[in-house]
């Protein structure tokens, strides 16, 4: 069973009196073995309870949701590093994930188009499960 290791973060942004929001989680499955990051999945969940995973974090990868009609948020995962341990401070794996709300709204008779991002994040996770565990558990 995958573990919660970050989130859920809530995003929410409005263009054109239209709410746009989503909220990533990140697991962690260690039951095949697998080590972080191979062993971490990103969870994007509409408000209406749809949600998209991208099974595999590296670069460039990126997953599409439908969060209201006419109106998808696409979050990409970028800049995946491992940071070594240095003095108290584990050794990490962070990665920086964005979201982009990208469609249009209809207002009357026009369709107006939207590309706008709405939140772009850090996700740092300690690469020794205990150690994120510990952390997590505030021990």
């Amino acid at each position: 069973m995958p573990d919660l290791v970050f989130g859920p973060h809530v995003t929410g942004y409005s263009a054109l009196g239209i709410s746009i929001g989503a909220s990533t989680s990140v697991f962690n499955d260690t039951s095949a073995g697998r080590t972080i990051p191979a062993s971490l999945s990103v969870v994007v969940t509409a408000p209406t309870g749809a949600s998209s995973t991208i099974a595999s974090v590296a670069d460039g990868q990126s997953t599409t949701l439908a969060v209201t009609p006419g109106i998808n948020v696409i979050g990409t995962i970028d800049n995946c590093r491992t940071v070594p341990a240095s003095g108290q401070t584990p050794e990490l794996f962070e990665f920086q994930f964005t979201l982009r709300a990208q469609g249009s709204v209809r207002v009357g008779p026009f369709h107006i188009p939207v590309s706008a991002q709405i939140d772009s994040f850090d996700v740092r996770i300690a690469t020794d499960p205990g150690t994120h565990a510990q952390i997590a558990g505030g021990s």
